[in-house]
């Protein structure tokens, strides 16, 4: 059972009940910038001196898994407020039906290209 699945489903359960006060964006930014930062636990890392161990990654992992869905989820409800903000009166189901499609294409396209990237940079620099 893969680590970010299981806690993402808890993750999305959990994200709705963020209140409304919090903005998207603060929510959006706070969940990237840690995301970002534990993701140096997932290892190795020479630069902050872990060795490879299959419990720092596992915890590594655990953590970053937390931010998955604040990352994520609130993503296209503020893709819909922007195009409601920006062109005012539109046709709600085609503005998400294209929001959606945008949403999905780019996250398609970042699951494809991240790892390709990676390996890319991996083989270039050879960490």
């Amino acid at each position: 059972m893969s680590i970010y699945g299981f806690v993402y489903i808890i993750g999305t359960l959990v994200v709705p009940q963020i209140p409304s006060r919090i903005s998207k964006q603060f929510t959006l930014m706070t969940a990237s910038l840690l995301m970002g930062l534990f993701l140096f636990l997932v290892g190795p890392s020479k630069l902050l001196g872990f060795n490879e161990s299959l419990t720092m990654i596992l915890i590594g992992l655990f953590i970053t898994a937390n931010f998955l869905a604040p990352m994520v989820i609130p993503v296209l409800p503020e893709m819909l407020d922007a195009i409601k903000e920006k062109n005012g009166a539109c046709d709600d189901q085609l503005a998400g039906n294209y929001a959606s499609a945008l949403f999905n294409a780019s996250l398609g396209l970042g699951q494809v290209l991240g790892p390709l990237f990676g390996a890319t940079t991996y083989a270039a620099l050879g960490f």
